[in-house]
């Protein structure tokens, strides 16, 4: 029964019993499969958030994210960033650093003007606040 024709079934039950209506519209939801109504769940919330992803076509959420404690000085790690994939933790600074490599084009002289640049830029840990970089896997120690 579609919702609209339980409501009128409600309005015409209620005008008898409100035990009635009651009753009918938990009878409709139970047949619908609309148990709990509005009510928040974590089961919801993750449905939810797994059908926005899946809409927006992001990938899976990475399970492990490593955290300062467990970081090398030294060592290289890949993960998600903000300017890159792939960075080195230096404990002193307690960053992230991560090389960038960037072409600036001239249009007067194109293409022949072209400059690439190397350089390296510094990321917070995700777990620091304003930090754009979260490790999930060791790559490459240097000692």
């Amino acid at each position: 029964m579609p919702s609209c024709l339980a409501y009128i079934l409600c309005v015409t039950v209620s005008s008898l019993n409100a035990d009635a209506a009651a009753l009918a519209i938990s009878a409709h939801y139970r047949a619908i499969g609309a148990a709990g109504g509005r009510v928040s769940s974590p089961a919801k919330t993750r449905a939810a958030r797994e059908a926005a992803r899946k809409r927006w076509g992001l990938p899976e959420p990475e399970k492990k994210i490593l955290y300062p404690s467990r970081l090398k000085d030294g060592a290289w790690y890949q993960g998600i960033g903000r300017n890159g994939n792939l960075a080195m933790w230096d404990s002193k600074q307690k960053c992230f650093w991560i090389t960038i490599v960037n072409d600036f084009v001239d249009p007067s002289h194109y293409p022949d003007g072209c400059s690439r640049t190397v350089r390296l830029k510094q990321e917070g840990h995700v777990s620091h606040s304003g930090g754009t970089f979260a490790p999930m896997k060791l790559v490459h120690r240097n000692f």
